[in-house]
């Protein structure tokens, strides 16, 4: 019976062998025949099962539109801005066909875009610059135009609450250009903020809200640009400040608008901060700047634009009123002339810095005593400019020195002693002989002027101070622009009260000057003064008159050939040709030391 079971089992086992080695084999075969089909399907039909071709290498497809790099992202962010902007328009219809008030209309347009301003803010936070700017300028598009058509055109705001719209958005967008580093959107709201407050300006006939706004907007432009270091938005809101002047000054010129007393005076203050503050801000930008010229031109022009269109104001209508700025500006050129002069006192960085100072307190110097009607004008130029030569001569500070010499020509072309050099030595005697020219008066500006002028020449040292190495062109410039206008003023001067002392004695006998006559006297004069520069030319303090003699020997022969030939007779020809020839024989004596 054992037998037997152990018999069954071995069979059992052959048998569960033998089906174990049935399923490899028929696993072997289904792979066998999967790989074959799939090497039939992979052969066209023509082709023999026993041959292969080689694969095909795939074409180069053309780069399609999404490929160009930034061109579909653009793309994208121009319809979406436009997609905005038709939304605008939307809401505008609406309004326009009654359907809401205007009220509500104007209140869900500025809701519309202060929503882009939030969405500008979060896609700059995400590091999108390029949506930022994008939904920034749909912003601008958006509420600036906006406010200003409310006011003007719908006038459902007052000029104060149209003015007040733009200055809520615009701190809101200059906070996000701020805040995100984004110095296009400080740009593109800048612009911005000028048109629709011009247009608010002018359009409502109330010019002093959009003037103190933009006094108040240079400040904040300036702060931003130290902490992102932005080099142009300091100049850019100097601008800015400037266009605050200029809205008080046209709007006063053109009798459109009439502005408080009180309110100039606070948009000139105001303006004078925003110079100050802006002008900390470039100084601490120039030190180490790549383009230290650029940064000089921009500071330049901006607040000279501010200083020109105020004294348009003060030469014509309010004279008086330009007193406040006109103090206040000098009180910041003494500030920077200070640092300049005296290094301990909060000293500039670099070189570039300093030139950038010595630039902007030229500008405000000149500005703020330009602001003083002409003649003390030119009185406070004169004066200024021997203090500033003093000053810089003992310190050996070149930049001063050279401004003394930019105020001293400026004091002679407005006080009207380069005129007066000119009607004596060179213009038609009908134009020249005037007492009334030579009043009392008239001759304070003209005399200040000279003496500034002899002053600012004498007063440089014959042996310059130790550590000042200075260019041979800035000595010359600045010893060379006083002696011009101190030789050409006293002759002017004396020969001019000459001529016209003699001029009013033979009319009142009914006789005139007589033109060749006092075209050979005009020839005297230039080659004495031709003479005199050789002589000063010895003394090493004014050794640069030497530059003069032969400027003045040209222009002394051009009046020989333009004026005293067609007017001479013998008589005078023979003086006039005597004086110039004996010039020419006694100068280089004179020069020599």
């Amino acid at each position: 019976m054992e037998e037997r079971v152990r018999r069954v089992e071995a069979e059992l086992e052959r048998l569960a062998a033998l089906v174990s080695g049935v399923e490899d084999r028929l696993a072997a075969i289904e792979r066998t025949v999967a790989t074959g089909a799939a090497e039939l399907e992979s052969r066209t039909p023509a082709e023999p099962v026993g041959l292969t071709r080689p694969a095909a290498e795939p074409a180069a497809e053309a780069p399609g539109f999404a490929e160009v790099p930034g061109l579909s992202a653009g793309a994208a962010l121009a319809g979406r801005t436009i997609l905005a902007l038709g939304g605008g328009f939307l809401l505008r219809a609406v309004t326009d066909a009654a359907l809401v008030p205007g009220l509500f209309g104007l209140v869900a347009g500025l809701a519309y875009a202060g929503s882009w301003a939030v969405l500008a803010d979060r896609a700059a936070r995400q590091q999108q610059e390029r949506s930022a700017l994008g939904h920034a300028v749909t912003a601008t598009l958006l509420a600036f135009p906006l406010a200003a058509e409310a006011t003007v055109r719908f006038e459902l705001l007052s000029p104060l609450l149209g003015t007040l719209v733009l200055a809520v958005f615009g701190g809101m967008l200059l906070g996000l250009a701020a805040r995100r580093a984004l110095p296009a959107v400080s740009w593109i709201v800048v612009a911005a903020t000028a048109a629709a407050s011009l247009a608010i300006s002018f359009g409502a006939r109330q010019p002093e809200p959009g003037a103190l706004l933009f006094a108040i907007l240079a400040p904040a432009l300036a702060v931003a640009s130290v902490r992102n270091h932005w080099r142009v938005a300091p100049w850019l809101g100097i601008g800015a400040a400037a266009l605050s002047l200029l809205i008080v000054d046209v709007g006063t010129l053109v009798g459109r608008a009439a502005i408080q007393p009180s309110t100039a005076l606070m948009i000139q203050l105001l303006f004078v901060a925003a110079v100050l503050v802006s002008t900390e801000a470039m100084l601490r930008l120039a030190a180490g700047s790549r383009r230290p010229l650029v940064q000089w031109a921009q500071a330049a022009a901006a607040i000279a634009l501010g200083y020109a269109v105020a004294l348009v104001l003060a030469h014509t209508r309010l004279q008086a009123a330009l007193l406040p700025l006109g103090l206040a500006s000098l009180a910041v050129a003494a500030l920077i002339y200070i640092r300049l002069l005296n290094g301990r006192v909060r000293p500039l960085p670099d070189d570039d810095a300093r030139r950038l100072a010595a630039v902007l307190a030229l500008i405000l110097l000149a500005g703020g005593i330009g602001s003083l009607p002409l003649g003390w004008a030119s009185v406070g130029w004169s004066i200024a400019s021997v203090g500033l030569a003093t000053a810089a001569w003992r310190v050996a500070v070149r930049a001063p020195v050279l401004h003394a010499a930019v105020l001293v020509a400026l004091a002679a072309a407005t006080g009207g002693l380069l005129s007066l050099a000119f009607r004596a030595l060179a213009a038609p005697l009908p134009f020249m002989v005037d007492g009334s020219t030579l009043s009392l008066f008239a001759l304070v500006s003209p005399v200040a002027a000279i003496a500034a002028a002899i002053a600012c020449a004498w007063l440089p040292p014959s042996s310059e101070p130790a550590g000042a190495a200075w260019p041979e062109w800035s000595e010359t410039v600045a010893r060379l622009v006083p002696l011009s206008v101190a030789l050409l003023g006293v002759s002017g001067l004396v020969f001019g009260g000459v001529l016209s002392w003699l001029g009013s004695n033979l009319g009142s006998h009914g006789t005139a000057l007589d033109p060749g006559w006092v075209a050979a006297a005009r020839t005297g004069v230039l080659a004495l003064l031709a003479a005199g520069a050789a002589a000063l030319s010895r003394t090493v303090r004014v050794r640069h008159a030497a530059w003069l003699v032969y400027p003045l020997f040209v222009a002394a022969g051009i009046k020989l050939v333009l004026e005293d030939f067609p007017n001479g007779r013998p008589a005078t020809l023979f003086a006039s040709l005597g004086f110039y020839g004996l010039a020419l024989l006694v100068v280089p004596r004179l020069a020599r030391r």
